[in-house]
């Protein structure tokens, strides 16, 4: 199987690093999946593109899309057509998000969903709006849930060990509820100022303006910045964090990366709720408005060690009955539904 893509690492975008990590797990290896990365992602890139894949000499192309890569690009949907009706190479999409569109983005995905054979979701959510658009996107699709592209340490402390107290993780970019993050822990702040919270994540060339403006606002704050760092930094951080506060715009999902790997590492979450929140999230997580988010992290954290403990099973109770159990598991899916 031939995976495409509009962006890889070293580019920052989530597609990537989720492609990424697909194709380095064993199963992968075994069955000899390939990548391959448009650079080129206008329609004139079509018949190289074209060349290049009968060059690989596979019968089957997973797309992942959104990305990015692809984000004004018709050079997806064009494939999917050509391939559909032109050959016998099978094109399957990972549709990564379809609710969020815009309402361009959302009507050319119909000649995704009509030509492409077979469909990948990554929440439920996402996959009834795309079924309510195209029924017959009902047998040819299923869901594989995302794993966290950052490993948990191998024996996790208990809350009441941990050194910050709060934390946010994840794109350092618009619509992520930065703002907010920095509003709330620039108040929690001003009334305890031992306490110990970051911003953590990723700049990304294109966001640059903004990442300076808020993370200049974050150390008038005194809020640490964790920027750019290694995975094994993230992990190390993330490992010795109370309370992860993700005030995401749109809120809770399960496509969440960067709350997958708070989750992973036994953090408890602080966030927002939304359309895309599951039974699941509401039972484990803290879900707030920004009004009352720092009366719920102070809550937290003025609580005994045994309703924490508690709190932090939930967490773990999570982890095994939805998520995946790692990357492998993930293609291994892949692997049962397409192949």
């Amino acid at each position: 199987m031939i995976i495409l893509t509009g962006t890889y690492p070293p580019e920052k975008c989530g597609v990537g690093d989720y492609t990424h990590r697909l194709l380095q797990t064993p199963v992968a290896k075994e069955q000899n999946w390939q990548l391959y990365y448009a650079k080129d992602t206008s329609l004139r890139a079509f018949l190289s593109i074209r060349k290049d894949i009968k060059r690989m000499g596979d019968t089957s192309i997973n797309i992942q899309y959104p990305s990015i890569g692809f984000a004004k690009s018709l050079l997806p949907h064009v494939l999917c057509i050509y391939y559909r009706l032109f050959s016998n190479v099978r094109v399957s999409v990972t549709i990564h998000e379809y609710t969020q569109l815009g309402w361009k983005g959302a009507l050319s995905a119909y000649a995704l969903l009509i030509f492409a054979r077979q469909f990948i979701f990554t929440n439920e959510f996402e996959r009834n709006a795309a079924i309510k658009r195209w029924g017959r996107m009902r047998k040819k699709s299923t869901i594989i849930k995302i794993y966290t592209n950052i490993n948990a340490v191998d024996k996790p402390k208990q809350i009441t060990d941990r050194k910050y107290d709060v934390g946010y993780f994840g794109y350092i970019r618009p619509k992520k509820g930065l703002e907010d993050y920095v509003q709330v822990l620039g108040d929690l702040k001003k009334q305890d100022p031992s306490l110990k919270a970051y911003i953590m994540g990723q700049t990304q060339p294109l966001y640059q303006a903004y990442s300076d403006a808020i993370l200049k606002q974050a150390t008038d704050n005194g809020i640490e910045l964790i920027v750019n760092q290694e995975n094994a930094t993230v992990i190390n951080i993330l490992s010795e964090t109370k309370i992860a506060y993700l005030p995401f715009p749109d809120g809770i999902s399960e496509r969440r990366g960067s709350a997958l790997a708070c989750i992973k590492n036994l953090s408890l979450i602080v966030t927002t709720t939304g359309i895309f929140a599951t039974q699941a999230h509401k039972d484990m997580l803290e879900l707030v408005t920004v009004d009352v988010a720092a009366d719920t992290i102070r809550r937290l954290l003025s609580l005994p060690k045994e309703d924490l403990d508690a709190k932090q099973q939930k967490v773990r109770q999570f982890i095994e009955t939805e998520m995946p159990k790692s990357w492998d598991d993930v293609a291994q899916q892949y692997k049962q539904f397409l192949l």
